[in-house]
């Protein structure tokens, strides 16, 4: 029997690359704002927590693991709304090639997560749609 971690990472280059989510399930984001929501109320926390340690200058906005850059949108969009006055950097990493209709205002990298996650961040990191799926050996937080 082969390990979990190395099935998925051999499938990634299959399903995960050249299928889209709406091909086969729905994802919250596609029924509803109530993911990106939420998520935007972390970013105020962040936003906040960096605007009291002096910082106020663009806010990383990165998504692991974005489909078809749904949710980063709704993200974009509500947080615009919630935060006019903050210049925001979108970033979505998939394997999947950028969907045609997703805003320019979003950077999109194609490729695997693990060699494509910015070394430092000021802002929010998220992937929604990842972690019910990636295995991991180890989950490490670090709260700085």
């Amino acid at each position: 029997m082969e390990p979990w971690v190395k099935a998925w990472t051999r499938s990634a280059n299959t399903f995960y690359s050249g299928q889209w989510p709406a091909d086969h399930f729905a994802t919250a984001p596609s029924h509803s704002t109530a993911v990106a929501e939420g998520l935007v109320h972390h970013l105020t926390d962040v936003i906040e927590h960096l605007h009291d340690g002096g910082y106020f200058g663009v806010i990383d906005v990165c998504e692991v693991g974005g489909g078809d850059g749904t949710l980063m949108t709704q993200v974009l969009d509500i947080a615009g709304q919630q935060h006019p006055a903050v210049a925001f950097r979108a970033k979505v990493i998939e394997l999947r090639p950028r969907p045609p209709q997703l805003a320019s205002t979003i950077e999109w990298i194609h490729g695997p997560m693990h060699t494509h996650l910015p070394e430092s961040i000021r802002g929010l990191i998220f992937a929604h749609e990842v972690l019910d799926d990636v295995p991991l050996t180890l989950a490490q937080f670090d709260a700085s």
